[in-house]
């Protein structure tokens, strides 16, 4: 997890997470998933953001996050968000913080 701001306001970003591909099916990576979430649900941040597939981490609550963007070449469509705080940073930027 490494810490960013989204829409000005804290947040955590996942990833990358990788499993071996001898180790997958396992259910190694949804336990890595549900590990950062618990973490991160001590942090007092707003949410999570990562960049991945919504069919797969849609089963853990993520959503695509609209108007978000990053810097580098980022698929909006990919930008998903787990939320902490019941509503989702709108318009957002999303940057590194210390």
């Amino acid at each position: 997890l490494w810490r960013i701001g989204v829409g000005g306001s804290p947040a955590l970003f996942l990833g990358p997470i990788a499993v071996e591909a001898a180790a997958r099916r396992s259910g190694m990576g949804a336990a890595l998933v549900e590990a950062a979430l618990r973490c991160a649900g001590t942090e007092g941040v707003a949410g999570v953001l990562l960049v991945g597939d919504l069919p797969y981490f849609s089963r853990f609550g993520f959503y695509v996050l609209d108007g978000a963007r990053m810097p580098g070449p980022v698929d909006p469509r990919r930008l998903l968000w787990w939320s902490l705080t019941g509503t989702a940073p709108t318009g957002a930027v999303v940057g590194v913080r210390d």
